[in-house]
């Protein structure tokens, strides 16, 4: 009896120590999966972390690009418009000056309309004296 017992307690003792082996087996391969499945959410993670900086990055070039392209406008604007107060300039000077001469040209033609009138009247006077005068001394 005491030779059973201690078979039966050697059996025991393996069939123990094999389901501790199993066991231990189980809990790393538990272990492992866990550290496998943990490192996947963690590469997820640091996937999405990286799109949303990504998509952050975007955002700010595209705003500092945006905000570049309107002071280039607003620049490109305001030359613009230099330029056309410069182009006004110049039409309106040229339309003073043209508007001077035609000034000048009446102005001229007038005085000379009225120096051949006067032209006229002196002429005709010197011939009026020129046949009175002869006329008294033939």
């Amino acid at each position: 009896s005491s030779v059973l017992t201690l078979q039966a307690w050697m059996i025991m003792c393996k069939a123990r120590s094999a389901y501790a082996q199993q066991r231990n087996a189980a809990v790393k391969i538990q272990c492992l999966e866990r550290q496998r499945a943990a490192l996947f959410v963690l590469e997820s993670l640091k996937i999405q972390k990286r799109r949303k900086i990504e998509l952050s990055a975007t955002k700010i070039q595209a705003l500092v690009r945006g905000s570049i392209a309107r002071a280039r406008f607003d620049v490109f604007v305001v030359k613009v418009v230099m330029i056309q107060a410069w182009i006004r300039c110049i039409v309106a000077q040229k339309e003073r000056a043209t508007s001077l001469n035609a000034a000048t040209m009446i102005q001229s033609r007038v005085r000379a309309t009225l120096v051949r009138r006067t032209m006229t009247r002196y002429h005709i006077a010197a011939t009026q004296i020129q046949s009175s005068w002869r006329c008294t001394y033939e």
